[in-house]
């Protein structure tokens, strides 16, 4: 715990000093708890985001998971984040794990994929307990792709995890739909992250209730080789960022050149004809000639 505090506590003010920008991507056990699918975004750079989320088991001897999660931007194409997760697994002490992860995005867009970025992340724990849902001593990787859009942003991602000493693949896909500044939809689904042919499918909703926070609440279903239940997760988002769930983009137009109407170029024309006459025959007019000089009396 003590090298959580101060890693938390490192990362805090290094976000400190940050400036203003927008973002509002989620993923990766965020303020919705079960919204594990990243997105190939990455946080701004200086900039960092807490999240809390509690995450409840529908009918289920399990509890439920609280998830502490801290990212922070660390340059225009590079995030890192740590997360904490408490699980009660039905007996006196909950599992501790502690993730470890992050993303580089490239730095140009892809055709037809556009946006695409690496990630990773690793779990850890100073217990193992076999009742946790979530395994505390994973690797996980994949590749992102995520196409831009000001209403509808779907991603895609495969890789791989390591759960134990068992190799399997990291499948998921997923998409958010702005419905204004201030509130956004999610769906996503994953297989391969809890176990061998783990499911995992979230329905999210994210609402802005203050330019740098949002409250996230999340309906899913979780399918493992040993459980198949329900769950509801509620959460809350803080950003040193601005949230902002359609943020529209703008081209600047370049100068272009206006051309003349018809009517502008027939009386242009008439004023000015080819050949240097006028349109009724006149000659042009002469420059007016200088008086002679006399000479000297």
């Amino acid at each position: 715990m003590e090298r959580t505090y101060c890693l938390l506590i490192a990362l805090l003010l290094i976000g400190s000093g940050s400036e203003a920008q927008s973002f509002s991507d989620l993923g990766v056990l965020s303020g919705s708890g079960l919204t594990v699918l990243p997105t190939a975004t990455v946080i701004p750079n200086t900039e960092f985001r807490a999240q809390w989320s509690r995450v409840e088991y529908v009918k289920d001897n399990r509890k439920g998971m609280n998830v502490i999660g801290l990212g922070i931007g660390l340059s225009t194409n590079l995030e890192a984040y740590m997360r904490l997760t408490s699980e009660q697994v039905g007996v006196m002490q909950s599992e501790l794990a502690y993730g470890f992860g992050g993303k580089f995005q490239l730095p140009v867009l892809v055709p037809l994929l556009r946006r695409v970025a690496i990630w990773g992340e690793q779990t850890t724990s100073d217990q193992v307990s076999t009742e946790a849902l979530f395994p505390s001593d994973a690797i996980r990787a994949g590749l992102i792709a995520t196409v831009d859009s000001n209403v509808i942003s779907p991603t895609m991602m495969a890789g791989f995890s390591r759960i134990g000493v068992t190799n399997q693949v990291l499948l998921g896909a997923g998409a958010t739909v702005a419905l204004g500044n201030r509130a956004q939809m999610g769906l996503e689904v994953m297989y391969g992250y809890l176990d061998l042919q783990s499911l995992q499918a979230a329905v999210t909703a994210s609402a802005r209730v203050f330019p740098n926070v949002s409250l996230h609440v999340s309906p899913g279903y979780i399918k493992t080789s040993s459980v198949s239940m329900w769950s509801v997760t509620f959460g809350v988002s803080l950003t040193t960022a601005d949230i902002d769930f359609y943020p529209r983009v703008v081209d600047a137009k370049p100068d272009e050149y206006k051309l003349p109407s018809i009517d502008e170029i027939e009386q242009e024309s008439s004023n000015v004809p080819a050949g240097g006459g006028s349109s009724d025959g006149a000659s042009p007019p002469q420059p007016a000639e200088l008086p002679e000089e006399r000479p000297n009396d």
